[in-house]
């Protein structure tokens, strides 16, 4: 975080997750699917209204994700016509 003055600051943030699955999620061919990964990356900046005194944030974020399971009737996996 940058503060150029008292009532006003400079952020940013990049981020990396994991996410271990249930052994049980599956893609639509009944593969298994990877562990999800992502990355976000966020900045902005923050500031205070001089005509109320309350502070104001305006953010620009960015998030992508690897291995996404999409449920379906509240299970992870999609199950197969057979």
């Amino acid at each position: 975080m940058i503060n150029p003055t008292k009532y006003f600051s400079i952020f940013g943030n990049k981020a990396t997750n994991y996410q271990g699955l249930a052994p049980s999620t599956r893609d639509v061919n009944n593969n298994y699917l990877s562990f999800s990964t992502g990355r976000g990356t966020d900045v902005g900046v923050k500031f205070f209204l001089s005509a109320i005194g309350s502070p104001a944030r305006l953010t620009i974020f960015n998030t992508e994700q690897d291995n996404i399971s999409v449920g379906m009737n509240n299970y992870n996996e999609i199950k197969l016509n057979q």
